[in-house]
């Protein structure tokens, strides 16, 4: 055909923004950094909730389990931080590394039960 191909792609990401990044990991905190081992709960969250986040499933073993949590249950606060949502809670668990030991409020829906635990977060199974 006599047409080349380039086998590469180049991408370039802004120098203000790659300082940005830096400035992030140097400070050990930022919206798109996380520093530490992954923590681990050990629930499968149902988006959509508007109470809490509404658990689908818990993992056998993980620290949700140990704790008592069950399917159906809804995860209402992490420390101090309500949550309302499934994203609520992702965005709370990225604050903790494994290790560290937040006290969940959780909501059993069917007695309207309330249950609270300080559980030890595990090291997600895909961190290093």
């Amino acid at each position: 055909s006599g047409q080349e191909t380039s086998a590469t792609t180049g991408f370039a990401i802004p120098i203000n923004k790659a300082l940005q990044i830096v400035n992030q990991i140097r400070a050990g905190s930022g919206p798109n950094v996380h520093i530490g081992n992954a923590a681990q709960l050990g629930v499968k969250v149902s988006p959509g909730g508007t109470r809490g986040a509404v658990v689908s499933g818990v993992i056998a073993g993980t620290p949700a389990a140990n704790a008592g949590m069950v399917a159906g249950d809804v995860i209402v606060k992490v420390d101090n931080q309500t949550i309302t949502s499934a994203s609520d809670l992702h965005k709370a668990m990225q604050g903790y590394v494994s290790g560290q030991s937040p006290v969940f409020v959780w909501l059993d829906p069917t007695t309207g039960a309330s249950h609270s635990a300080t559980v030890t977060l595990g090291l997600a199974a895909w961190a290093d």
